[in-house]
């Protein structure tokens, strides 16, 4: 029983990584499209795309310690930029785009490659990051809440390594909190 949870915990966390957030927004809003990556280590790359867009440019490009706007897609040049640099040693990898518009709409992927030393070796990693953004004129966000809550939740989970039962407390009790909102 013990080991079928800890599969059921490790297939979670891997899952948690690969299924895009939602993010919901209106328009003219900011929106913070978060990404984390592993702490301690050098930023070797960065890169926000947008798989759905056509044409060359990024959302966001940073490498060899700052951001190059001019390998930005025209679309995005002076909207987006890190949330917070003093948090890239953390991992934070966090971008705010401002003033959304509809045409923003869309997947975003995040791809992080970061280098550390390991003993006498310097090892690298590769992480990457989905979020599906939607501009809305509507009041859906009360359902975004509600899934970010769910994620909020499932995150705690992976990194403290709670029992299942302590997991499907805290959603009923996230999930009751958050229909109190509505």
């Amino acid at each position: 029983r013990q080991k079928l949870t800890q599969t059921i915990s490790l297939l979670l966390c891997y899952y948690s990584h690969s299924i895009p957030r939602e993010v919901t927004v209106r328009p003219g809003e900011d929106v913070t499209l978060q990404c984390q990556g592993p702490r301690d280590s050098t930023i070797t790359l960065l890169e926000w795309i947008r798989p759905d867009l056509k044409s060359d440019g990024y959302v966001f490009f940073y490498r060899n310690d700052r951001p190059y706007e001019n390998y930005q897609h025209p679309s995005f040049r002076g909207r987006v930029k890190l949330r917070d640099k003093s948090l890239l040693k953390d991992g934070d990898m966090s971008v705010i785009l401002k003033n959304v518009t509809d045409q923003d709409s869309g997947a975003y992927e995040c791809r992080i490659i970061s280098s550390a030393m390991e003993g006498n070796e310097r090892t690298y990693k590769e992480v990457r990051d989905l979020i599906n953004l939607t501009v809305t004129h509507s009041g859906q966000l009360v359902e975004t809440l509600k899934a970010d809550v769910f994620n909020i939740v499932l995150l705690i989970f992976c990194l403290y390594g709670l029992n299942h039962s302590v997991l499907l407390s805290l959603i009923n009790f996230s999930f009751q909190h958050v229909s109190f909102f509505q």
